[in-house]
């Protein structure tokens, strides 16, 4: 969770820009499950008002911090 919302004091970005700003030394080929990673914790900090996202919480948004 510190991770993401660091990343998102970088501003607004889709989940794959968030996992390319966590995951910097991962093999490509794990990528998709860091996403999927990255878009759990989201949903999480999402219901409790940490985040935001446009237009809703969906692997396809735009998150942010409040």
């Amino acid at each position: 969770e510190a991770q993401i919302l660091q990343a998102l004091a970088d501003g607004p970005a889709p989940i794959p820009a968030l996992t390319a700003r966590i995951y910097t030394d991962i093999p490509h080929h794990l990528l998709p499950a860091a996403e999927r990673n990255v878009f759990a914790h989201l949903i999480d900090l999402a219901s409790r008002s940490l985040v935001t996202a446009d237009p809703a919480a969906h692997p396809d948004a735009t998150f942010s911090t409040r």
